[in-house]
């Protein structure tokens, strides 16, 4: 797990793309700045390119990636889960990056690329949860059709390359 200043710059970068692609209109979407917050970490830590579509957002070494990412309220540990909505099971890439941001009074603090998975090992290690199910794990009720993973069965990030 790699722990990521979220710098001016950052923000700056994902609020002028919300704008510019039309994703807000006036009051911030805090999912919309989430996810594209999420998006320029991962930028500024690999030699990716970006590469906005319905299926993904990067690419990296010939691998195309799809970002996903979550609000937290507490540094990641090995035990939490990165989830993925069923329907997400149709998109067309090679891998998941999964990243935390932080937000203290509506402002993101602090983030942590938690690590990247090939999709079908994903969805081969993962649990299924069907919507108004029980998690055993926390005793949430589900709230849509997912995979979940726990982050210790993630591979680690590493620096400038989306490798092991």
């Amino acid at each position: 797990m790699l722990e990521v200043e979220i710098t001016k710059d950052i923000i700056k970068k994902s609020c002028q793309k919300a704008f510019e692609n039309g994703l807000i209109k006036s009051s911030v979407d805090f999912f919309t700045i989430k996810d594209l917050i999420g998006l320029e970490i991962v930028m500024s830590i690999l030699e990716c390119s970006e590469k906005q579509n319905k299926d993904y957002n990067l690419i990296c070494e010939d691998n195309s990636y799809k970002v996903k990412t979550d609000f937290t309220s507490v540094e990641p540990k090995p035990y939490h889960e990165c989830i993925v909505k069923s329907y997400n099971s149709r998109q067309k890439f090679d891998r998941y990056i999964f990243v935390r941001v932080q937000f203290i009074n509506d402002m993101p603090k602090r983030a942590w690329v938690v690590g990247w998975i090939d999709k079908k090992e994903y969805f081969k290690k993962s649990m299924s949860l069907r919507k108004g199910e029980i998690d055993e794990s926390n005793g949430m009720e589900i709230k849509f059709n997912c995979q979940k993973l726990k982050i210790k069965e993630l591979n680690e990030i590493h620096p400038i390359t989306c490798t092991q």
